[in-house]
């Protein structure tokens, strides 16, 4: 049998050039890793149900899209392989209905919101007006799941525009938040779009207006006054229990750091050198050395648990 050290599932094609990398990384490390992707996944069932193949460690950015990896994600939990991300945390992890209130009881401020139910359960859309003049207009809509901006709407300003993103997305919750808008830090808009990575925390300056990302150089995250990223991120990780994901995360003028999008678990990993608005080559280095990092000290506590 031949057992690899790290599984890494992928199956978007802009996710190549970080899957290569992350493969080149582990090879340097001393680690043993194992690319599946669509054009290799029957083969490659079948190696792991004929019991030619296991995995001890997986990375796991396709079971959400292929059905095929999405069956065999239990099948390889039955044979202890271990997930960066444990598929039983996912569900609650990315249901930013259930996140919502799970970070105001843990004290992380959050936009305010009103929660609504799926337009299947409940088609009546009921927005009380004492809510409405607290969020303020303009204001956003976003479903409850998914990520990468799917299904937001912004700039909304009257009732008809959650009315008609209800009715599009039927069967999830919305949440309908209050706009928030950030100081300048230095001259700079203060949104952070922030890496956590196995216990590593990675900040990066992003404009939500543009989508562009920017490093933080090691003086910018030595600053005292950005140093509660770090611990929104650190309690965000103990509430969704998964190991590698984004949020968004702004500072405002009255220095509440306002978390944004909660849990982005399958971050997007474009290389900043080829395209406008990919992640910085230098942070995404930082994430692969995390991961490969993050694999070899499990293989450690698995070979001397006591440790």
């Amino acid at each position: 049998m031949l057992n690899v050290d790290l599984g890494i599932f992928w199956e978007w094609e802009y996710d190549r050039d970080f899957v290569l990398w992350l493969d080149s990384e582990c090879q340097k490390a001393g680690l043993s890793s194992y690319l599946v992707y669509p054009h290799n996944f029957e083969e490659t069932r079948e190696k792991v149900h004929r019991g030619d193949l296991a995995f001890r460690h997986v990375l796991d950015r396709a079971s959400d899209v292929h059905e095929g990896f999405a069956a065999l994600v239990p099948f390889l939990q039955q044979k202890r392989a271990l997930f960066v991300n444990p598929p039983e945390r996912l569900t609650d992890a990315i249901d930013k209905a259930i996140m919502h209130p799970r970070l105001i009881e843990a004290g992380i401020d959050v936009p305010y919101t009103i929660m609504l139910n799926p337009f299947n359960d409940d088609p009546v859309t009921r927005l009380h007006p004492d809510e409405m003049e607290r969020v303020k207009t303009p204001f956003i809509i976003k479903p409850a799941q998914g990520g990468g901006g799917v299904g937001v709407v912004l700039g909304a300003k009257v009732y008809c525009d959650v009315v008609k993103a209800r009715a599009e997305n039927c069967g999830d919750r919305y949440l309908v938040q209050e706009e928030i808008v950030p100081e300048l830090h230095n001259g700079r808009r203060a949104w952070f779009r922030v890496f956590y990575v196995c216990g590593n925390v990675i900040p990066c300056w992003w404009d939500d207006r543009t989508k562009l990302f920017g490093p933080m150089s090691q003086q910018e995250r030595e600053d005292s006054s950005l140093a509660p990223l770090g611990e929104i991120m650190h309690k965000i990780a103990s509430l969704c229990g998964l190991n590698f994901f984004s949020s968004e995360i702004a500072k405002c003028s009255d220095n509440r750091f306002v978390a944004i999008d909660y849990v982005n678990d399958i971050c997007d990993m474009r290389l900043g050198s080829l395209h406008r608005d990919g992640v910085p080559n230098e942070v995404v280095r930082e994430i692969i050395y995390s991961l490969t990092g993050w694999v070899k000290n499990e293989d450690r506590r698995r070979l001397h648990p006591a440790s």
